[in-house]
This record gives C-alpha cells, structure tokens and sequence, in this order.
C-alpha cells in the first residue's frame, strides 16, 4: 500500500521545474511587452485628446468667419501633418500587436506562449505532463484495488484458517 501511495506521489508531480520556470519567465517577457506596448497606447491617446481639441479650434475658426482663407488653409495644413502622424502611430500600434516585428508581435508572443503551456509538441507543455499523469493514473488505480482486493481476500483466507480455529477454541475454553 506504502509502495503504490509513492508511485502515486511520483507520477502526480511534473518531473521537469524547468518547464515551469520557462513559463513564468515567457509570462514575465509577455508583462514586460504588454506593459511598454499599453504605455505607447495611452500616450497615443493623449496625443488623439489634443488633435480632437486642435480640430475643435479649427472649427470654431471657420465657423465664425473672423479668419482669414490663408489662416484656414494654414491650419488645414497643420491638421493634416498631425493627421498623418497620428495615422501612422496607429499603424505602429497595430503592428505591435498584430503583426511579426523582430521581437514579435504581442498577440504572437501570447500565442507562443499559450502553445508552449498547452500543445508544446517537445512534451514540455503543461497540458501533455497532465495528460500524462492521468494516463498513469489508471494503472495506479488498477494497482491499488488488485491490492486491496487481495488484502481482503488474505483476511477472509484468515477467518477461515486452522489457526482462527485453533484462537477460538482456546478462547471458548478460558471464557468456561
């Protein structure tokens, strides 16, 4: 019974720490991108908060008609400089996330890792340890109730033995 507890002991525990340790630093490099990656995002969105005001000061220009056709056209121009830098930053964040860039993309830094943990072909993913413990396990639990069984059946080969007789009739003869 001792002998089968270990096996069981053994075969629930990932043999490999390594594979955990390689996981938690692909979550680390992962935190890293993603952290740089929603820095960029949110100074994106200041600059979009200041572009939006840019063109509501354009519109309040052209509308009052206190401005003149050149000074119209010259904050056209800005705008539009403005508008392509913010299109461009854009796409730059969306390459980010997207698309295969010298140090991945986020989302393909993610997936990586998310095949690593769950269908890594190198039998090192979390996923194929667990499969594998959980094939062990039938054989263990096979194991366990042939043991049991055959335990039971010792006692019950006991009770009927000649030395049970021999305990009961000595105790029958004290008891009288």
């Amino acid at each position: 019974m001792k002998s089968i507890m270990k096996k069981f002991k053994n075969c629930t525990e990932i043999k490999n720490s390594n594979i955990l340790t390689k996981q938690v630093e692909g979550v680390k490099k992962l935190y890293e991108i993603f952290r740089e990656f929603i820095k960029d995002s949110l100074d994106f969105n200041k600059r979009l908060k200041n572009y939006s005001l840019d063109i509501l000061f354009f519109t309040e220009c052209f509308n009052d008609n206190n401005c003149s056709d050149e000074d119209i056209l010259v904050l056209l121009k800005d705008l539009l400089k403005e508008s392509k830098k913010n299109h461009g930053l854009a796409k730059g964040l969306e390459r980010r996330l997207f698309v295969d860039e010298e140090d991945g993309g986020f989302m393909k830094e993610l997936k990586n890792l998310i095949d690593i943990i769950f269908f890594d072909k190198r039998n090192e993913g979390i996923m194929n340890e667990l499969k594998k413990i959980k094939s062990s396990l039938q054989g263990h639990i096979l194991d366990f109730k042939t043991k049991i069984n055959s335990e039971e059946k010792v006692l019950i080969s006991y009770e009927g033995g000649v030395f049970y007789s021999l305990c009961i009739g000595i105790l029958l003869k004290v008891a009288s």
